[in-house]
Parts: structure tokens; sequence; C-alpha cells
């Protein structure tokens, strides 16, 4: 009794993903999936430091959420509207952060004023987008809930900090 001869694989398509095999009387190819990727698991939070605090998360996360939307920005105002919406938020985590690192409250009130009026400023940079037709209204409507969210962090720790200035 014989067993007829198994296929061998011999070669693989680096391009194309395809396995060429043969036996001995003729040779195929094989088509495989590309292999699935696997998602980024989640960020694990900072424990400790001044990464640790919500609001930077809640921003960190926004930034994220508007480089993906920057891709899709019309060429002609990704440069200018959709780059200074970018800087803007850059420069809320900074201040954050900085803020977060200040021992005096005075000091860490002033900066936090800073970041408020750069998320005012956002918020109308974003609605110009939206009206400028640059993103959509459901990208709109993310965008400016998590901008409010971060408004609301932000409102709560700048009147925590004055109730203790009074005090």
């Amino acid at each position: 009794m014989r067993f007829p001869r198994q296929n061998r694989c011999h070669a693989e398509n680096k391009f194309s993903k395809e396995l060429i095999c043969s036996n001995n009387s003729f040779s195929f190819r094989l088509w495989r999936p590309p292999p699935q990727r696997k998602f980024e698991p989640e960020r694990k939070l900072l424990r400790g430091g001044p990464g640790d605090i919500p609001i930077v998360h809640t921003i960190y996360d926004l930034y994220a959420q508007w480089n993906q939307i920057l891709v899709k920005f019309p060429k002609v105002q990704r440069y200018t509207l959709g780059e200074t919406c970018s800087r803007h938020l850059l420069l809320s985590i900074e201040l954050v952060l900085v803020a977060a690192s200040i021992a005096t409250p005075m000091d860490k009130l002033k900066k936090l004023k800073e970041v408020s009026a750069k998320i005012d400023m956002l918020k109308l940079l974003v609605r110009l987008a939206k009206d400028c037709k640059c993103i959509t209204n459901e990208q709109y409507l993310k965008v400016e809930s998590r901008l409010n969210d971060a408004g609301k962090m932000l409102g709560g720790w700048m009147k925590h900090l004055e109730s203790t200035k009074s005090a």
C-alpha cells in the first residue's frame, strides 16, 4: 500500500504572502491571508508624578484623536487651522504639567488660567473647522465633548485652588 506524497511548500512570495507548493507532478500556489494585526493595548496610567492627573490623560487622548482627524483635513487648511489646533493642544498639556509641578497655589492658578484660555481658544478653532467643512459634525461633537470634559476638570481644579487661597 502506497501513501500519496504530501505537498511540499518550498518558497514564499514576500510581497503577496503566497506559498509556492509542489508535488512531483505539478506546482501550485496557495494564498495565505496576511496576519491579523493585534490592536495596541490600552495605555497604562502613570502612577505617581505629574502625569497621573486625569486632565492630562483627557487632553492626551484628545490630541491622539485630533491627530487622526488632521490626516484627513483639506490640504489648504491642514497647515494653518489644523496645525494651530495641534499646537494649542500640545501647549495645554505642557501648561497643565507645569501647573501640577508648581508648589504655590497662586502661581499654579496663573498657569491654570492660561490653560483655560487655550482650551477656550481650541473650542473656537474646532467650531471654525466644522464651519469651514474641514471636519464632520460627528468629529466635531466628539472633540467638543472632550474639550468640555477638560474644561470642567480644569474649572474644578481652579475652584479648589481659589477656595484654599481664601481659607
